[in-house]
């Protein structure tokens, strides 16, 4: 069976039916039956203890009744779990006690039928069995019975599986949502019954005797079970649960007297009403009296922690404002401490920096006392003929070709009388050596190169290439000055704008003749150097001392200017790398003076001064170089590893 069906119902006349469908089922079962039925006071939980021996959830419905429409006895034939070739069929009874049925003699019957059709009877009380109050006796004389004609007894003593609220909702429930000792209880109630319930027995005239002294008995306490099955309903209407609380015992105790008041009101109930009625509240006394403590216990709680909320927030404030004020000093502490920090990290930074100046000079000298390069001043690289042409002075070429290390060329540009001197003076090491003034010197023009051992590069030769003033009116040809700054362009690895103003100033945006003029190469600059290196520098000196910048000393000059002079050189020195032509190739000095030599003829022929046919005729120069000295190698170990069978050559040609 899938689920349960109607045995015997109450038909609308108030009698008693066989439902013909059950019978059928029963007709069908061939073995032999355990036949466990239950009875008890309506919403007891006579129907889950049964669905809990069917092994479901579910099955016979929960609540007052099987259905609120439907009376008498339901049935549920299932395998037995312990006994084979046995079949169990379990009988859940409507409530008894249920004033709505309005004939008492219904639960008689109902009573009598479940023990008759039994082979185990299944009490369901919410108190034991064996009270002594005579009221109670008179109301459960169910429980008379059962003590009267069972002496064999087992009883379980269940716990209230959920709370009040969730009873409504028990077959949706699983176990781990119940309480775990009714969940014992339960489980030890089902292993009792299939283990000790025997199969269904039938003997003659024992039915008979029974129901005749159960019902004689029962007559007399018609009345007062209505008056205990009322007050029952009536008191489990009530939530006790949810007077459990601070101020709930006032609710409480009106609640209760909305209860006497109905009971009081109800017809029916016989002359010992108000004794059912007293002695029905004696017996909630406890569960009274433990709402009146719990109310006030839970409001001396409540005051008490209130006082606590008032006691920490008043600790809290106090504890938060005492925080405050150490993280407060803690804050003043630390920025003190990282204040004096700065100060010795700036002192350490100017000693460092002082310290690096000193050894960046004494490396300088020591590299310039090392070198192979022996130029004492600079010499002029290129300058001008009578004519206005530029052409290479010798001079400076054998210079250059002496040098087979790879060479740094550092060259300068800019407008006169803005210091380039003086910067590439300090890049060298000395006070002195390019002149100082409007150009190189008065009546010299075109550029100057002064040739040392590179301060930080090992085998490299630092080549310094200063050029004349740019922009100045005397020499009345621009394109002089255009032709000085391609060449510097062309000859440096690394190129120095020095400049009276920013590169990026207002006055590169003028579009006036002279600004013009005086702004090419500094657009020139922007557009073809994008990445670039600005130093800022302080005027060195007044004015009176600046005609006698040679004679000057650093402690002469303004501390600022010479602090910059010196990140200026120290960035030179650590950034400029050695100069390179197409493909990669690093240039060595003679290379430099090749490239010079055929920049300045291309000019010359009046062409512009192209890097790659220079590199072309730089290659065509080395390769020819190379072949002689290949050439004169190769005649020189042929004249002293090769022997002739010959005296001479003449008689070998003979």
């Amino acid at each position: 069976m899938e689920e349960p069906v109607c045995l015997i119902e109450n038909t609308t006349s108030g009698e008693l039916q066989v439902n013909q469908e059950a019978l059928d089922i029963l007709s069908s079962i061939r073995q032999p039956v355990v036949v466990v039925s239950i009875v008890g006071m309506y919403r007891t939980g006579k129907s889950y203890l049964m669905n809990r021996l069917a092994g479901k959830r579910s099955g016979f419905s929960l609540g007052s009744t099987i259905q609120s429409e439907t009376k008498g006895i339901w049935m549920w034939c299932v395998p037995h779990p312990r006994k084979n070739d046995h079949t169990l069929v379990l009988l859940d009874t409507e409530g008894l006690g249920d004033v709505e049925k309005g004939d008492s003699k219904n639960d008689t019957w109902i009573f009598a039928l479940a023990v008759l059709l039994s082979s185990t009877l299944v009490y369901n009380s919410m108190r034991t069995i064996d009270s002594n109050s005579k009221q109670i006796a008179a109301r459960n004389d169910a429980s008379e019975c059962i003590q009267k004609f069972f002496p064999k007894r087992k009883c379980f003593v269940m716990p209230r599986p959920v709370s009040q609220n969730d009873l409504r909702i028990l077959d949706q429930l699983y176990d781990a949502d119940l309480d775990p000792g009714f969940i014992q209880q339960a489980t030890e109630f089902c292993d009792y019954i299939f283990d000790h319930s025997e199969k269904k027995t039938v003997s003659e005239g024992t039915p008979e005797r029974i129901m005749k002294e159960y019902d004689g008995k029962c007559s007399e306490n018609t009345a007062l079970s209505f008056c205990s099955a009322l007050l029952q309903r009536l008191w489990d209407s009530l939530d006790h649960a949810s007077y459990m609380r601070s101020g709930g015992y006032t609710l409480y105790r009106f609640q209760l007297e909305l209860m006497t008041f109905t009971y009081r009101g109800t017809p029916g109930k016989g002359s010992e009403a108000e004794q059912v009625l007293e002695v029905f509240l004696k017996e909630k006394e406890g569960q009274i009296k433990e709402i009146r403590m719990t109310d006030r216990v839970l409001t001396l709680q409540e005051h008490l922690l209130m006082e606590d909320k008032v006691r920490l927030k008043t600790e809290r404030y106090q504890a938060e404002k005492e925080a405050a004020q150490r993280s407060q000093e803690a804050m003043v502490k630390r920025l003190e401490e990282q204040q004096k920090a700065h100060k010795e990290r700036q002192r350490q930074i100017m000693e460092g920096t002082e310290r690096e100046r000193r050894a960046a000079q004494q490396e300088q000298e020591r590299i310039f006392a090392e070198g192979s390069v022996e130029m004492q001043k600079p010499v002029c690289l290129i300058d001008s003929e009578s004519t206005g042409k530029l052409q290479v002075n010798q001079e400076a070429l054998d210079i250059l070709s002496s040098i087979r290390q790879p060479v740094v060329v550092v060259s300068i540009v800019g407008m006169y009388r803005t210091g380039k001197s003086y910067l590439m003076n300090r890049l060298a090491g000395k006070n002195t050596g390019f002149a100082l003034g409007s150009t190189i010197q008065s009546e010299t023009k075109g550029i100057w190169m002064w040739c040392v051992p590179h301060p930080y590069k090992k085998n490299h030769t630092l080549v310094l290439l200063d050029t004349e003033g740019l922009g100045d009116v005397e020499k009345g040809d621009q394109a002089h000055d255009t032709w000085i700054f391609a060449l510097a362009v062309l000859l440096s690895s690394t190129f120095v704008y020095n400049s009276m103003g920013t590169i990026n100033n207002e006055a590169v945006m003028s579009h006036s003749k002279q600004a013009v003029y005086s702004n090419a190469p500094r657009e020139c600059i922007r557009n073809y150097f994008p990445s670039r290196k600005c130093f800022v520098f302080d005027q060195p000196a007044s004015k009176d001392k600046l005609r006698i910048m040679e004679q000057l000393t650093d402690a002469d000059l303004e501390p600022s200017f010479v602090k910059q002079t010196a990140e200026f050189c120290s960035y030179i020195f650590s950034h400029s790398n050695a100069k390179t032509i197409t493909g990669g190739f690093t240039a060595t000095g003679h290379m430099l003076g090749n490239l010079a030599a055929a920049y300045v003829e291309a000019i010359r022929n009046g062409s512009v001064p192209c890097l790659e046919n220079a590199v072309l005729a730089l290659s065509q120069i080395e390769n020819s170089t190379a072949v002689e000295q290949s050439l004169a190698l190769y005649r020189q170990l042929l004249g002293e590893r090769v022997k002739l069978h010959t005296e001479t050559q003449e008689e070998l040609s003979r």
